[in-house]
């Protein structure tokens, strides 16, 4: 009941829609890509806008897609759980576009998918903004090929520029150096 009425008071189009025509196919589709009822309800539940997108043109092939990337099963609803909204048509423009940038940098293909699977709404960040915080690390000093690049990267991406550029400032205040600031931020 909870997560019905959390996907009509953020969706209340939803209520219009043809259970038959628009939401069955969809609940069906996920069981038969292998989701449990309760993934399901998560799913729907947090991305309730996944009700009113089309099954055909968008939630399918960003699901091919992703299935693309991984192997198992636990490793492909991951992110899916962690931000429903990849299953659209943002999903294949952005994140696609994002992961092969990454690779062109030479982000380690598992850094990559370990990002997806924990971190999946950085990769649906407009592709500049990923370039920008990418540069960024770079300038410091960090490998893309480091274990510890990718989580620096969701890091500084997760926060504003300006707080970014206020906080090393204040960092630089208190007599720490840059290369300090980075070994701390690598953690």
């Amino acid at each position: 009941d909870a997560q019905v009425s959390d996907i009509i008071s953020s969706y209340p189009s939803v209520l219009v829609c043809r259970p038959q025509k628009t939401l069955l196919p969809k609940i069906e589709f996920f069981q038969s890509a292998g989701f449990s009822t309760v993934d399901i309800a998560k799913v729907l539940s947090s991305g309730g806008s996944l009700l009113t997108r089309s099954l055909e043109t968008q939630i399918v092939p960003s699901l091919n897609a992703l299935r693309d990337l991984f192997t198992s099963y636990q490793d492909l609803v991951c992110p899916i759980k962690r931000c429903p909204g990849i299953l659209t048509r943002r999903f294949q423009s952005l994140m696609l576009a994002n992961i092969e940038f990454l690779r062109k940098v030479g982000v380690p293909e598992p850094n990559i998918l370990n990002l997806l699977k924990s971190q999946p709404r950085l990769l649906v960040r407009p592709c500049d903004v990923l370039k920008e915080s990418v540069e960024e690390l770079e300038k410091m000093g960090l490998n893309p090929q480091d274990g510890c690049f990718a989580r620096c990267l969701w890091r500084m991406a997760s926060i504003d520029k300006k707080i970014w550029r206020e906080k090393m400032a204040l960092y630089e205040r208190w007599g720490c150096s840059e290369n300090e600031v980075l070994i701390a931020f690598k953690k």
